[in-house]
This record gives C-alpha cells, structure tokens and sequence, in this order.
C-alpha cells in the first residue's frame, strides 16, 4: 500500500499539480484529500479511479505538448 501511495504523490508532482490541485479535481477539500494521499486506505474507490483517470488523461496531454 506505501508503494501506492509514493506513487501517488510523484505522479501528482511529476503532473505539476499541487494537492489543492487534485482536490479540485475530486471535488472534495485539501485536508480531505491529504489524509487520502497519506492513507489510502480511506479513500473511497470510487474518488480513486477518478483520479487515476484524470492522471492518464493529464498524461496524455502532456505528451502530445512534449
């Protein structure tokens, strides 16, 4: 589970985005979504796949900007 969670947090950096960022994207507060970057296991699955989601797409946009 650490090992997600390191991944987590470098691919929210590596994208340039802030955790204020992501919680904007998830439509939940910062602090709401800190613990979930530090415990995942708190994060509803639903919220989790959105995020994964809007990581490949955001992804994708910055390769075809490359």
């Amino acid at each position: 589970m650490q090992e997600i969670q390191n991944n987590l947090m470098q691919t929210r950096m590596s994208l340039g985005l802030s955790q204020q960022d992501v919680a904007v994207m998830l439509g939940v507060s910062r602090p709401t979504y800190v613990k979930w970057e530090t415990n995942l296991n708190i994060m509803p699955i639903g919220k989790y796949e959105q995020l994964m989601k809007e990581f490949e797409r955001l992804k994708e946009l910055k390769k075809k900007e490359g």
